[in-house]
């Protein structure tokens, strides 16, 4: 099967589930919008605005001469989409739009959404009206007067927004715009190829901002995006894996998914973007990996028409080859803290700023190891070690991987009737301020992504990988603990993208160790037959 029949059919086969989630009733005062926790459940007081991108992939499935496609040129569908631009109007907020809590000014929705609604004005330029052109031009003007510092993907979805609108309008402010955003990511790109996501590279953020960047430079010929784009995808191949999935425990934000598009687009350009191309396309057609059908509903709103964007790329060519699959890698990426160890019989990927997170993968038995952090059970709550931090340490000789970690309390917030009034009360009357609404907004990002608190204990950690792959971890326990966790796979920060399930997670089989309060050292040692041997010294 072609890649593109592959691409498009795995959208088309969610489409149901996407229209599910649009309020069809020409009757409804939410008429075309893709909320339906708001238009149907009635479980929320706002719409958000970010679920109104899936007017693009109608539009995209509009388009698609895919078979079998019944939305292709299906004239209900267009009305769908015309109402669903409607409704994003209708919901704008002085050029801004809302994600998470009422007049939020959200960035990424402002960006995002822009992009989508442009572009989708671009594939069906018979349903530009006025209306739609002036609110564009509302939120393309705010984006002209703020920046995203923090969140570089943001940025990347800006700039792919800025270009539309010139395309759009011929108001070459909205080109300069995007060309000064790009001159700021290309700038603030690390050496390494990554962008910053919360104190280190993230991989499915990551394929994102290739993505979109990818979308500019096809369309504006900016070489400085080019050359950038093949560092990010260099780097970015490393952390596909042997089984096909990517990212994940050891990044930043613990994402394993991979936004398709800019690898398809970059393909005849990059033999490593043509290796994770056709990777991605063989994962689809096994039913691995993320991908639409393995999103939930709200993300399958934002972000499946960039696998019908792919689908509209020529196949990738034959070349290239991912470090997973080539005998002998080692590379190391001091400023993310991660080491990358392949053998014949196995693949590993250690992030020692993040307390020597690591996934071990057994090629011939097909074994997947991950572990975001020792577990260590106390009175006093759980404790980890797999939290980026300043203090933690790695170092490499050889074939040995040394990790020095800390343990830090493992938190975690949940909404109550008393938080949820509050956030309310506060955003109907004093986070009505934009500066307000931006501070809050930085405190809540420190509070739910950027955990910065004093580790106790100590992990000693060692991981030698040749025929067979041992790791030795010497725990100083935390006091008042009574269990250890290994083989642990968790998300304690914030981050609405990850924690999708994957049928390879079932193979990282738990191991819990009850100890009594005394300091212990942990050997584990695994065979190129995927068979795991735990001794202690208890």
């Amino acid at each position: 099967m072609k890649h593109q029949d592959i691409l498009a059919d795995c959208v088309i086969s969610q489409a149901p589930r996407l229209l599910t989630s649009l309020d069809r009733n020409i009757t409804s005062n939410t008429y075309g919008c893709f909320d339906r926790t708001y238009w149907q459940y009635k479980t929320v007081d706002f719409p958000g605005a970010r679920s109104q991108e899936a007017a693009l992939t109608l539009a995209l499935l509009y388009t698609s001469k895919t078979k079998p496609n019944p939305y292709h040129g299906n004239e209900l569908v267009k009305e769908w989409i015309r109402a669903a631009l409607e409704f994003w109007c209708a919901i704008q907020e002085r050029g801004t739009f809302n994600e998470w809590y009422p007049h939020e000014r959200s960035f990424v929705a402002t960006a995002f959404t822009t992009y989508a609604i442009s572009e989708t004005l671009l594939v069906l330029p018979e349903l530009r009206t006025p209306r739609l052109l002036a609110c564009l031009k509302a939120s393309g003007d705010w984006l002209l007067r703020h920046d995203e510092r923090r969140v570089f993907n943001q940025e990347s979805g800006c700039v792919a927004a800025l270009y539309n609108l010139f395309l759009l309008t011929d108001d070459t402010r909205y080109r300069q715009g995007a060309e000064r955003k790009v001159g700021f990511i290309v700038g603030h790109q690390n050496e390494e190829g990554w962008w910053y996501e919360y104190e280190g590279p993230d991989i499915g953020y990551l394929s994102l901002m290739i993505d979109y960047l990818s979308k500019y430079y096809k369309k504006s010929g900016d070489v400085r995006v080019r050359d950038a784009l093949k560092r990010a995808i260099r780097f970015i191949s490393f952390f596909v894996h042997p089984d096909g999935t990517a990212g994940g425990e050891y990044a930043s934000r613990n994402t394993e998914y991979l936004i398709p598009g800019g690898f398809f687009r970059m393909a005849r350009e990059s033999e490593d973007a043509a290796a994770i191309a056709r990777s991605i396309t063989e994962n689809i057609a096994k039913g691995q990996g993320i991908f639409p059908a393995t999103l939930d509903d709200r993300y399958l709103t934002y972000i499946s028409y960039n696998w019908l964007q792919a689908a509209l790329e020529p196949a990738p060519s034959a070349a290239g080859r991912l470090p997973c699959n080539i005998g002998e890698v080692s590379a190391e990426f001091p400023a993310a803290g991660i080491a990358v160890r392949g053998t014949p019989a196995f693949y590993l990927i250690a992030n020692g700023k993040k307390g020597g997170a690591f996934m071990l993968f057994s090629k011939k038995a097909k074994l997947k190891m991950v572990e975001t952090g020792i577990v260590l059970l106390t009175r006093n709550g759980p404790y980890s070690n797999g939290r980026i931090s300043a203090g933690n340490a790695l170092s490499i000789e050889g074939d040995t991987v040394r990790v020095d970690a800390k343990f830090f309390r493992v938190t975690s917030h949940r909404m109550d009737s008393r938080k949820l009034l509050a956030i309310r009360a506060f955003q109907n009357t004093l986070g009505r301020s934009e500066t307000l609404a931006r501070l809050v907004k930085s405190k809540l990002r420190d509070m739910l992504i950027s955990k910065r608190t004093e580790g106790v204990g100590q992990l000693k950690r060692e991981i030698t990988i040749g025929d067979s792959v041992r790791i030795v971890d010497t725990v100083t326990l935390v006091p008042g603990t009574s269990e250890v966790v290994l083989n642990s796979k968790f998300a304690e920060l914030y981050v609405p993208s990850s924690q999708y399930f994957q049928t390879p997670e079932l193979q990282n089989e738990r191991i819990r160790i009850p100890v009594t309060g005394k300091d212990i050292t942990i050997v584990r040692s695994i065979g190129s037959d995927g068979r795991v041997t735990v001794t202690d010294n208890r």
